[in-house]
């Protein structure tokens, strides 16, 4: 958990340093606004970000449900949802984003 490893606490849950760092980053980027990148400037629509990737590392060293549920709602589930849909879509498995759509329904 190379990010969460640098945040300091007694006896925090991984999610529980994830939320700690999140806040902290949050707080930097409205004070400082995005780092600045050499290269291609990146696309507006990005779903799948280091702070999502934070959060599954997060979700993978959690013991305890109730955490990684939350961490999976509020961090996780648009992203792979997105990710997901753009695979059907470029792979032309049209079928399954039917099959896709009729779950999210129920």
């Amino acid at each position: 958990m190379e990010i969460l490893d640098t945040i300091e606490g007694e006896n925090l849950s991984p999610v529980d340093k994830f939320y700690k760092w999140h806040a902290a980053e949050m707080k930097d980027l409205e004070e400082n606004g995005p780092k600045k990148r050499r290269g291609r400037k990146p696309s507006k629509k990005q779903y799948f970000t280091y702070i999502t990737d934070q959060a599954i590392i997060a979700y993978n060293f959690e013991p305890s449900w109730a955490k990684r549920n939350k961490v999976f709602r509020e961090h996780i589930n648009y992203p792979f949802n997105k990710l997901v849909e753009i695979f059907i879509i470029h792979l032309d498995f049209h079928i399954l984003m039917y099959h896709m759509k009729m779950l999210k329904l129920k």
